[in-house]
């Protein structure tokens, strides 16, 4: 990468100019000293330039952090940094997290094989299924936008459907009945 290699002799030189102790001179010792690390990114397409994904991940763990010390045991502590990684790399997956667990705890005294169970894996195999079925029993067609707060769409009846949508979502939530 020209530029990287520009700004490396830039640093280089900048790095000789200056006193070791200035501002400059630690902010340039600060990019040179992990910079075969920085440049890993150039040679594989799949790295991201930083690890923001990463600290978005986190983000809810550390806001949450005081709570976690009212677990009780460790054995409660476990199951929650469990549960917080499935639901973490759900959403990395693109999958909505609410109905993969939903899913998953009903599913998990049947299926053998652990890989289908886990997000990408339900993803692949089980989420067509899942939003198919709820979409039928909303009676929701392909993909519509969402309605916001107070509007009421009337079906080809007459009758206003957003609250029948709501009160089966409701149901569908509440009920294990419906799977």
């Amino acid at each position: 990468m020209p530029i990287l290699e520009r700004l490396h002799a830039w640093l280089g030189v900048a790095e000789a100019k200056v006193l070791p102790k200035s501002a400059l001179g630690e902010a340039t010792r600060y990019a040179l000293n992990p910079w075969a690390a920085l440049n890993v990114y150039v040679t594989d397409g799949r790295l991201e330039i930083d690890n923001n994904a990463a600290e978005r991940a986190l983000r809810p763990i550390a806001v949450g952090h005081k709570n976690w010390l009212f677990f009780q045991s460790q054995g409660g502590g476990r199951t929650a940094a469990i549960l917080m990684s499935l639901i973490q790399t759900a959403r990395a997956a693109g999958v909505n997290a609410k109905l993969y667990l939903r899913d998953v705890l009903q599913r998990i005294a049947v299926e053998s094989d652990v890989k289908r169970l886990l997000p990408h894996g339900w993803k692949q195999h089980y989420e067509a299924e899942v939003v198919g079925r709820r979409h039928e029993l909303l009676g929701i067609a392909g993909e519509q936008p969402r309605l916001s707060r107070g509007t009421r769409v009337k079906d080809p009846l007459g009758q206003a459907a957003v609250g029948v949508k709501r009160r089966l979502l409701r149901f569908w939530n509440s009920n294990d009945a419906c799977r």
